[in-house]
């Protein structure tokens, strides 16, 4: 695959993510009266999950899905939503790799593989944070590194959540922790990475990604590389109540 497609492919990426950010804004709650009455009416998330495979015909490509199906027994609409959005987020992944494999100039016969894999990171009374993995290795090509991205979906205003200020809810927090977060993510990578920071909550720490090129070795194709932060890492600069917001009691 060339260089151009894979610069063209994160750029999808990162528009997807960007627009779903700002599809996701609204003003913020006044009162924290009105957010404990929305909480109170929500039951705690179930997550059913669904493994799906699609094989092209003739055998072209063959990809394979885990996605969740997030139940929330007292507010249908917002499980509908939350939903909707995930399948929208990984049906776009889905298209920028069916684009990839027929716009390859290579084809030894091998079927093209995508894996996707979701993980609920963390599920809490404000939040339900998800990871997405996503493993391709196009027919003739090397396998390209495993990328991980994020979606957030905020569970008091019943829809996505943007990363930074909606996290944490402080535009200079946010700033801070990208920082902090991304110099340690990249400390232990001998290359010269050019990429964007993307994180999300989990338990007890962040899982955080990069993804954009290599300079280094630009041949390789889109650089990824993601892993966790602990708290400790940012909480200096984080107020307690942000942080006790973001990490209350749930499951996950």
């Amino acid at each position: 695959m060339s260089g151009k497609f894979f610069s063209k492919a994160i750029a999808v990426i990162f528009g997807i993510i960007i627009a779903i950010s700002f599809l996701a804004f609204t003003p913020r709650w006044n009162k924290k009266e009105e957010v404990s009455q929305v909480v109170k009416q929500l039951s705690q998330p179930v997550i059913k999950w669904q493994k799906i495979t699609i094989e092209d015909e003739p055998k072209k490509f063959l990809i394979s899905l885990r996605i969740p199906d997030v139940v929330i027994y007292t507010n249908d609409f917002l499980a509908e939503k939350i939903n909707e959005d995930v399948a929208g987020y990984i049906g776009a992944l889905k298209d920028i790799f069916i684009r990839g494999v027929r716009t390859a100039a290579d084809d030894n016969g091998e079927a093209s593989t995508l894996n996707i894999d979701t993980e609920i990171l963390l599920m809490s009374p404000r939040l339900i944070s998800m990871a997405f993995t996503s493993s391709d290795h196009l027919s003739g090509s090397k396998a390209s590194d495993p990328k991980r991205t994020y979606l957030i979906f905020d569970l008091e205003k019943g829809e996505m959540m943007r990363e930074g200020n909606e996290l944490f809810r402080d535009d200079l927090a946010w700033a801070e922790a990208v920082r902090i977060m991304k110099p340690l993510l990249l400390s232990k990578y001998d290359g010269e990475p050019s990429c964007d920071l993307m994180f999300a909550p989990k338990r007890e720490a962040f899982s955080a990604s990069c993804v954009g090129v290599d300079y280094s070795n630009e041949d390789k194709g889109p650089f990824s590389i993601f892993g966790d932060i602990p708290i400790s890492a940012i909480q200096e600069f984080m107020a307690p109540w942000a942080l006790k917001e973001i990490f209350q009691p749930g499951e996950s």
